[in-house]
Parts: structure tokens; C-alpha cells; sequence
């Protein structure tokens, strides 16, 4: 009997398990209040350069037992590669590999994106040139910003500026994702954003904090100097 209880709840319980993946597990290690340690899976480092690199092996279900919406799954590994030089006390270039490898796919399906970045990092501010941080690192809500991004498009490129001083936290980037190529009729698409908060209240022992979120994203679509115009959009 216990067999047959047992049975029945596994056999109701696929119809409604849920997973998800902690955010943090994406963060970058340079975010304010963030410990390295933490997100790098194996390191060497030396007293000015270190050398890491990340495996992440993923599941995301996305289907659904809809007609008009059978939805998809993504599975894979991404794997991360990354070396750091710390220039000065307060600049810090980093190189390195982004791979994407969806299982079930063939040689085609792979992607690799270069990560190059220049780091300033000041007192309470941190100045990005390059491959800036992404998707979750910019908290912005998620009807916003498709968070799956971070398995699918791991890298955005262009500048980036934090700001926290422990009341107030603020990050302003530019992602230009595509520049225009007027020979064949290609748009130039940019976003750029803002996200940050106030906070009002803190209790340190209770863990209680009251504050006010922002969230701004903006999509630009250029146009006008196609040999196939198409239309501006700003959104």
C-alpha cells in the first residue's frame, strides 16, 4: 500500500515541479557585496593576475501543455574561461571566452562570444568598457528583460556605470548589440538602461529593508540609411 501512495504522488508531483536557478550563480564576481570565491569553480591566482574558469551545466523547461504555445527547452553547457590583470589599484583588464554548447545540436548550434573588458574601480563607482556586465547583474524586473538571456546572449557589449553607496544604488549601460551595414539592409540596434534604488529603511537584525526599485530599458532600431529602408523604432 505504501508502494501505491508512493507511486501516486510521484506521478501527480511531475505535473507541477518547478526549478529555477539562482541568479547568483551568473553574477559577475565585481558587482558590490559579492565574494569571488563564491562563483569561480576553480582559479589560480597570483599577486596581480588570476585565471579562472566556470562550467555551468543547464535545464531550463519552458513547454507547456498548450496547443498555440508548445514552448522549448534549452540544454546545454556554458563554459567560461577568463584571465584578470590588475593594472593598477583601481584598473583591471580582463580577457576571455564565453562558450555555449546546446546538447541535442550539431557544430552549427555552438557559440562562442570574446569577453574583453576594461575595469575602473573607485571608491563607490565601477566604470565598464567592453564586455560589461549582463543580464542579471542589471536587476532590472523581469518584464523587462528576458533573463533566459543568460544561457542564450551571456554577453552584451558597449559601457557601463555603477554607483552604490550603501542608500543609494544606481547603473546606467549602453548595449550595442548590432551596428548598421548598409549594403545589405542591416539595422543598427542599441538599448540602453537604467536601474537603481532607494533605500529607505534598513534593520540589520532583523534583516527588514524597505526601498524603492527603478527600472528603465530602452531598444533602438535605426533605419534610415538602408538601401532597404525599414522602419525607426525607439521603445
Amino acid at each position: 500500500m505504501f508502494r501505491i501512495r508512493l507511486i501516486i504522488i510521484s506521478l501527480l508531483s511531475i505535473n507541477v515541479a518547478k526549478g529555477q536557478l539562482r541568479n547568483y550563480i551568473f553574477r559577475e564576481p565585481y558587482l558590490f557585496n559579492l565574494d569571488s570565491t563564491e562563483l569561480e569553480l576553480h582559479q589560480i591566482r597570483t599577486a596581480t593576475e588570476r585565471f579562472g574558469a566556470e562550467f555551468n551545466t543547464y535545464l531550463r523547461n519552458h513547454e507547456y501543455s498548450e496547443s498555440h504555445n508548445p514552448g522549448y527547452s534549452l540544454l546545454g553547457e556554458q563554459i567560461k574561461l577568463g584571465f584578470e590583470n590588475n593594472l593598477s589599484g583601481q584598473d583591471k583588464l580582463s580577457l576571455g571566452v564565453i562558450s555555449n554548447f546546446p546538447f541535442g545540436g550539431n557544430f552549427s548550434n555552438i557559440k562562442t562570444w570574446p569577453v574583453i573588458r576594461y575595469n575602473r574601480i573607485g571608491r563607490n563607482y565601477i566604470f565598464n568598457v567592453g564586455s560589461i556586465q549582463s543580464h542579471v547583474n542589471h536587476n532590472l524586473i523581469e518584464p523587462l528583460y528576458n533573463y533566459e538571456a543568460a544561457l542564450t546572449r551571456p554577453v552584451e557589449y558597449g559601457l557601463q556605470y555603477f554607483f552604490d553607496n550603501g542608500k543609494f544604488r544606481w547603473e546606467s549601460w549602453l548595449d550595442w548589440r548590432q551596428f548598421s551595414r548598409t549594403e545589405i539592409s542591416q539595422q543598427e540596434i542599441i538599448s540602453y538602461g537604467n536601474s537603481g534604488s532607494v533605500k529607505w529603511f534598513e534593520a540589520i537584525n532583523s534583516g527588514v529593508i524597505i526601498s524603492s526599485p527603478i527600472s528603465i530599458l530602452v531598444l533602438h532600431k535605426g533605419g534610415e540609411n538602408l538601401k532597404i529602408g525599414k522602419p525607426i523604432v525607439n521603445q
